[in-house]
C-alpha cells in the first residue's frame, strides 16, 4: 500500500473519531438555578418562578418552610380543628383578603400566598421570621 494512502486514511480516520467526538450528544447538566427540591414537582416549580418573580430566588427558602410546615405542600390539606385549608393553610377570613376565593387549585393557593405574605409582612424571609417565633404566620 502506497505510504501517503495510508498516511491519508489515518488521518480521515483521526479527523472522523474528532468530529464524532465533538457531536455526541451531552448528558443534560443538572439545572443548579433551580433548587433540588423544586426540580420534578410542578407545583413546587410554579410556586419557585412565581416567588423568584415576585421578589427573587433568596426568598424561596423562607417561602418554602412556611409552606412545608403548614401544608408539606398538600394543596388538599385541611386542619380539623378550624377553617384552615390548601398550602397556605388560610382560615376562610384570609382567603378574602389575599383577591381569591376558597379552592382546590394549587396555583391560584400560591397565588394567594403570595399575596397575602406581601400584605402582611412584605417578603418571605419576614413572615418566616415571624413564624419561628409565633409558629404561624
Amino acid at each position: 500500500m502506497n505510504k501517503n494512502l495510508v498516511i491519508f486514511i489515518i488521518l480521515v480516520i483521526l479527523w472522523g473519531l474528532l468530529f464524532v467526538r465533538n457531536t455526541k450528544a451531552e448528558a443534560p447538566l443538572l439545572d443548579i438555578s433551580v433548587p433540588l427540591e423544586v426540580q420534578n414537582n410542578p407545583i413546587k416549580e410554579f410556586a419557585y418562578n412565581q416567588v423568584k418573580f415576585r421578589w427573587d430566588e433568596s426568598q424561596w427558602s423562607s417561602f418554602n418552610s412556611i409552606i412545608e410546615r403548614e401544608s408539606s405542600w398538600n394543596p388538599k390539606n385541611q386542619n380539623p380543628t378550624s377553617t384552615a385549608y390548601g398550602l397556605g393553610q388560610f382560615l376562610n377570613s384570609t382567603w378574602q383578603g389575599t383577591g381569591y376565593t376558597k379552592t382546590d387549585d394549587p396555583q391560584k393557593q400560591i397565588m394567594a400566598t403570595i399575596e397575602y405574605i406581601s400584605q402582611r409582612y412584605g417578603t418571605p424571609k419576614d413572615a418566616w421570621k415571624f413564624w419561628q417565633s409565633a409558629r404561624y404566620y
